[in-house]
């Protein structure tokens, strides 16, 4: 990348376009370093499988308009992520005193004769539910958070993904239908003057942390992802009003040392259409 970015300082060419073809989330603070690697724009295409680069073309090309959204956080640093200190496997020192088997051709164990275990940890620590609920606990104040910068950790938040053209949220309202029915409509307005193009609306609960919560050491991460809708393609200047239906059971919290089960606790209830998980919190 530093030797592209020296062709394009040169006058080479203009632009560097990045294309991550990877599976899992790389650390992206090398997108953010426009002087180092110059990096204009990047397009996460994940796993490819047998049509994906065909769509690639289209995209750069700019038959097709992206409106997909990072299904995971890009971090600046996966040094920063809490639950990494788990990726890998660990060896049994004394396996064979209790006689755990040999993992004998497991793609993660080097050696045939190690008797490994791996880990696997879910909760309010992994993603972006970490991410933001120590940014908003910072932001707050909230005791014993320590300091957190935001720009250093995360490079693109969950849900972040940018389009050919702009749009723009107005007109939101909630209503109640039936028992435990949530409908949220927003209109979605495309304010480019180019390009047509699609909006996906993610939308975000945030739920109380109150006595109930602290009491029984119930997980609250600041918001949630609960659902989403996506507009049709939208000429420029055009709107759209989505209605999307959410189930008051996404307001639930599993209350594993209390009720055993998953519960409501009291308290009010946000619900808000973002475009992504940051842009949630604020």
């Amino acid at each position: 990348l530093e030797g592209l970015n020296a062709l394009k300082k040169a006058g080479t060419f203009k632009k560097i376009i990045m294309i991550i073809n990877s599976a899992s989330m790389v650390g992206a603070d090398f997108l953010h370093n426009n002087e180092k690697y110059g990096v204009d724009a990047a397009l996460w295409v994940g796993a490819l499988g047998q049509n994906g680069a065909t769509a690639i073309a289209k995209i750069l090309t700019g038959e097709y308009v992206p409106s997909g959204k990072l299904s995971d956080t890009f971090w600046m640093d996966h040094t920063m992520n809490p639950v990494n200190v788990n990726y890998g496997y660990w060896e049994y020192a004394d396996a064979a005193k209790y006689g755990i088997e040999s993992q004998k051709g497991n793609m993660f164990v080097p050696e045939p004769t190690l008797h490994a275990y791996a880990v696997y940890q879910e909760g309010m620590y992994l993603g972006y539910r970490y991410t933001e609920t120590r940014y908003e606990d910072y932001v707050l104040g909230t005791a014993k958070v320590g300091d957190y910068d935001y720009s250093k950790v995360v490079a693109y938040p969950f849900g972040h993904g940018i389009s050919y053209t702009d749009f723009e949220y107005s007109n939101f309202k909630v209503s109640k239908s039936g028992a435990r029915t949530y409908n949220v409509s927003v209109t979605v307005k495309n304010t480019g003057k180019t390009y047509s193009g699609k909006e996906t609306v993610q939308i975000y609960v945030s739920k109380p942390y109150g006595d109930y919560a602290k009491k029984n050491n119930i997980q609250v991460p600041s918001v949630e992802l609960i659902e989403f809708g996506k507009t049709g393609v939208l000429a420029p200047g055009a709107s759209e009003t989505l209605t999307i239906p959410v189930d008051e059971k996404y307001f639930a919290s599993y209350d594993a040392y209390g009720a055993g089960t998953y519960v409501i606790m009291p308290g009010d209830y946000y619900l808000t259409a973002a475009t992504d998980a940051h842009n949630a919190v604020n």
